[in-house]
Protein backbone atom coordinates (compact mmCIF):
# COMPACT_ATOMS: atom_id res chain seq x y z
CA UNK A 1 0.00 0.00 0.00
CA UNK A 2 2.95 2.44 1.14
CA UNK A 3 4.05 1.43 -2.48
CA UNK A 4 1.28 2.86 -4.38
CA UNK A 5 0.91 5.90 -2.22
CA UNK A 6 4.80 6.95 -3.29
CA UNK A 7 3.96 6.20 -7.02
CA UNK A 8 0.57 8.35 -7.03
CA UNK A 9 2.77 11.42 -5.08
CA UNK A 10 5.45 10.89 -7.58
CA UNK A 11 2.77 11.07 -10.78
CA UNK A 12 0.93 14.36 -8.88
CA UNK A 13 4.55 16.05 -8.65
CA UNK A 14 5.48 15.12 -12.21
CA UNK A 15 2.43 15.91 -13.57
CA UNK A 16 2.46 19.27 -11.91
CA UNK A 17 5.95 20.04 -12.93
CA UNK A 18 4.91 19.02 -16.68
CA UNK A 19 1.72 21.27 -16.23
CA UNK A 20 3.95 24.33 -14.80
CA UNK A 21 7.19 23.77 -17.73
CA UNK A 22 4.12 23.52 -20.19
CA UNK A 23 2.54 26.97 -18.64
CA UNK A 24 6.07 28.43 -18.64
CA UNK A 25 6.90 27.72 -22.06
CA UNK A 26 3.61 28.88 -23.55
CA UNK A 27 3.93 32.46 -21.59
CA UNK A 28 7.52 32.78 -23.36
CA UNK A 29 6.18 32.21 -26.81
CA UNK A 30 2.99 34.24 -25.98
CA UNK A 31 5.82 36.92 -24.69
CA UNK A 32 7.46 36.43 -27.79
CA UNK A 33 5.16 36.93 -30.50
CA UNK A 34 3.92 40.02 -28.84
CA UNK A 35 7.78 41.14 -28.95
CA UNK A 36 7.99 40.79 -32.54
CA UNK A 37 5.03 42.84 -33.60
CA UNK A 38 7.52 45.68 -31.98
CA UNK A 39 9.79 45.07 -34.88
CA UNK A 40 9.46 47.66 -37.58
CA UNK A 41 9.38 45.54 -40.74
CA UNK A 42 9.71 49.12 -42.70
CA UNK A 43 11.99 51.76 -42.78
CA UNK A 44 11.40 54.38 -40.66
CA UNK A 45 10.47 56.38 -43.67
CA UNK A 46 6.80 55.29 -44.64
CA UNK A 47 3.56 55.99 -45.49
CA UNK A 48 2.90 59.17 -43.16
CA UNK A 49 6.35 59.78 -42.94
CA UNK A 50 7.68 63.68 -43.53
CA UNK A 51 10.79 64.40 -44.01
CA UNK A 52 12.65 67.79 -44.32
CA UNK A 53 16.37 68.01 -46.08
CA UNK A 54 18.97 70.14 -46.66
CA UNK A 55 22.12 69.65 -48.33
CA UNK A 56 24.94 70.48 -50.82
CA UNK A 57 25.54 69.39 -54.57
CA UNK A 58 27.72 69.47 -57.18
CA UNK A 59 27.75 69.35 -61.01
CA UNK A 60 24.55 68.82 -62.87
CA UNK A 61 22.85 70.14 -66.36
CA UNK A 62 24.62 73.36 -66.51
CA UNK A 63 26.00 74.67 -69.14
CA UNK A 64 28.99 76.88 -68.56
CA UNK A 65 32.57 75.30 -67.98
CA UNK A 66 35.63 75.99 -68.47
CA UNK A 67 38.34 78.38 -67.51
CA UNK A 68 37.07 81.67 -65.83
CA UNK A 69 34.22 79.93 -64.74
CA UNK A 70 33.21 80.03 -61.17
CA UNK A 71 30.21 78.09 -59.17
CA UNK A 72 28.80 77.74 -55.62
CA UNK A 73 27.89 74.64 -54.73
CA UNK A 74 25.00 73.34 -55.24
CA UNK A 75 22.08 74.41 -51.86
CA UNK A 76 19.69 72.14 -51.12
CA UNK A 77 16.04 71.95 -49.69
CA UNK A 78 13.47 69.68 -49.67
CA UNK A 79 10.41 67.88 -48.64
CA UNK A 80 9.26 64.81 -48.86
CA UNK A 81 5.86 62.88 -47.91
CA UNK A 82 5.17 58.73 -47.40
CA UNK A 83 2.14 59.28 -49.14
CA UNK A 84 1.06 56.04 -50.49
CA UNK A 85 2.42 52.93 -48.00
CA UNK A 86 2.61 49.40 -48.17
CA UNK A 87 3.27 49.06 -52.19
CA UNK A 88 4.98 46.22 -52.66
CA UNK A 89 7.63 46.03 -50.32
CA UNK A 90 8.00 50.02 -50.18
CA UNK A 91 6.43 53.21 -50.48
CA UNK A 92 6.14 56.16 -52.81
CA UNK A 93 6.41 59.49 -52.03
CA UNK A 94 5.70 62.91 -53.40
CA UNK A 95 7.60 66.09 -52.40
CA UNK A 96 9.42 69.10 -53.89
CA UNK A 97 12.93 70.06 -53.98
CA UNK A 98 14.17 74.40 -54.17
CA UNK A 99 17.56 75.02 -55.34
CA UNK A 100 20.28 77.47 -55.78
CA UNK A 101 23.67 77.58 -57.91
CA UNK A 102 25.43 80.38 -58.82
CA UNK A 103 27.93 80.93 -61.84
CA UNK A 104 29.95 83.81 -62.25
CA UNK A 105 32.74 84.45 -65.32
CA UNK A 106 35.68 87.03 -65.31
CA UNK A 107 37.06 87.62 -68.64
CA UNK A 108 38.77 91.15 -70.65
CA UNK A 109 37.31 92.15 -73.72
CA UNK A 110 38.50 95.69 -75.23
CA UNK A 111 41.23 96.36 -72.13
CA UNK A 112 38.41 96.21 -70.12
CA UNK A 113 36.82 93.92 -67.39
CA UNK A 114 33.63 92.17 -67.45
CA UNK A 115 32.06 89.84 -65.08
CA UNK A 116 29.06 87.57 -65.98
CA UNK A 117 26.89 86.30 -63.39
CA UNK A 118 24.04 83.51 -63.35
CA UNK A 119 21.51 82.58 -60.87
CA UNK A 120 19.85 79.58 -60.81
CA UNK A 121 16.48 79.26 -59.12
CA UNK A 122 14.98 76.17 -59.40
CA UNK A 123 11.84 74.26 -58.33
CA UNK A 124 10.53 70.79 -58.34
CA UNK A 125 7.94 68.33 -58.17
CA UNK A 126 9.28 64.52 -57.53
CA UNK A 127 8.38 61.26 -56.67
CA UNK A 128 10.38 58.58 -55.79
CA UNK A 129 9.80 54.53 -54.59
CA UNK A 130 11.51 53.80 -51.54
CA UNK A 131 12.43 50.19 -51.80
CA UNK A 132 13.11 48.33 -47.95
CA UNK A 133 15.06 45.90 -49.71
CA UNK A 134 16.27 45.12 -45.82
CA UNK A 135 14.83 44.42 -42.58
CA UNK A 136 16.98 47.25 -40.85
CA UNK A 137 14.58 50.26 -40.24
CA UNK A 138 17.47 52.86 -40.71
CA UNK A 139 17.88 51.89 -44.20
CA UNK A 140 16.11 53.71 -47.21
CA UNK A 141 16.68 53.03 -50.82
CA UNK A 142 15.29 55.38 -53.08
CA UNK A 143 14.30 56.04 -56.75
CA UNK A 144 12.57 58.77 -58.80
CA UNK A 145 11.69 61.34 -61.37
CA UNK A 146 11.49 64.92 -61.15
CA UNK A 147 10.01 68.19 -63.12
CA UNK A 148 12.01 70.98 -62.68
CA UNK A 149 11.29 74.95 -63.49
CA UNK A 150 15.06 76.86 -63.89
CA UNK A 151 14.41 80.62 -63.06
CA UNK A 152 17.55 81.89 -64.91
CA UNK A 153 19.09 85.77 -63.82
CA UNK A 154 21.94 87.33 -65.41
CA UNK A 155 23.85 90.26 -65.44
CA UNK A 156 26.90 91.92 -66.38
CA UNK A 157 29.40 93.83 -64.28
CA UNK A 158 31.82 95.90 -65.76
CA UNK A 159 34.72 99.03 -65.60
CA UNK A 160 33.79 100.57 -68.93
CA UNK A 161 32.79 103.83 -68.45
CA UNK A 162 30.95 103.89 -71.83
CA UNK A 163 28.86 101.06 -70.40
CA UNK A 164 28.02 97.17 -72.10
CA UNK A 165 28.90 97.59 -75.66
CA UNK A 166 29.95 94.29 -77.03
CA UNK A 167 28.18 91.88 -78.53
CA UNK A 168 29.09 89.34 -75.98
CA UNK A 169 26.64 91.07 -73.28
CA UNK A 170 23.84 91.41 -75.41
CA UNK A 171 24.24 87.60 -77.09
CA UNK A 172 24.55 86.09 -73.18
CA UNK A 173 21.70 88.77 -72.03
CA UNK A 174 18.69 87.87 -74.83
CA UNK A 175 19.39 84.10 -74.95
CA UNK A 176 19.47 82.26 -71.14
CA UNK A 177 15.70 81.96 -70.41
CA UNK A 178 13.73 80.09 -68.11
CA UNK A 179 13.05 76.36 -69.11
CA UNK A 180 10.86 73.54 -67.56
CA UNK A 181 13.41 70.04 -67.22
CA UNK A 182 12.63 66.30 -66.11
CA UNK A 183 15.21 63.91 -64.76
CA UNK A 184 15.73 61.24 -62.57
CA UNK A 185 18.00 60.27 -59.14
CA UNK A 186 18.75 57.29 -57.28
CA UNK A 187 19.81 57.95 -53.20
CA UNK A 188 20.17 56.81 -49.90
CA UNK A 189 19.39 57.51 -46.71
CA UNK A 190 20.65 56.49 -43.38
CA UNK A 191 18.79 57.12 -40.21
CA UNK A 192 21.03 58.00 -37.47
CA UNK A 193 18.17 58.23 -34.61
CA UNK A 194 14.29 57.67 -35.96
CA UNK A 195 13.57 61.26 -36.43
CA UNK A 196 17.69 62.32 -37.69
CA UNK A 197 18.94 61.24 -41.11
CA UNK A 198 22.05 61.74 -43.71
CA UNK A 199 21.62 61.21 -47.25
CA UNK A 200 23.55 61.23 -51.24
CA UNK A 201 21.89 61.52 -54.30
CA UNK A 202 22.71 60.85 -57.73
CA UNK A 203 21.12 62.33 -60.64
CA UNK A 204 20.82 64.63 -63.20
CA UNK A 205 18.84 67.66 -62.47
CA UNK A 206 19.72 70.46 -59.75
CA UNK A 207 23.01 68.59 -59.13
CA UNK A 208 24.83 65.21 -60.15
CA UNK A 209 25.43 64.40 -56.79
CA UNK A 210 24.75 65.65 -53.20
CA UNK A 211 24.89 64.89 -49.94
CA UNK A 212 23.08 66.29 -46.49
CA UNK A 213 20.90 65.63 -43.53
CA UNK A 214 17.04 64.44 -43.29
CA UNK A 215 14.69 65.74 -40.19
CA UNK A 216 11.80 63.14 -39.43
CA UNK A 217 8.66 64.58 -38.20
Amino acid sequence: MKSLYTYITIAVLLYATFAKAQGAIKDSVSYYNNQTYHIPSYSYFGQGTNLLSVGIGAGGGYPHVGEGYAKTPDLIFTYENGTFGHVGPGTISLGGVMSYKGISNDYMADNFIYRQNWNYFILSFRAAYHWNFTHNPRCDLYGGLMLSYYNITYALFNNNPYGPSVSTYYFNNANYSNYIAPSAFLGFRYFVTQKIGVWTELGYGYSALAVGGSLQF
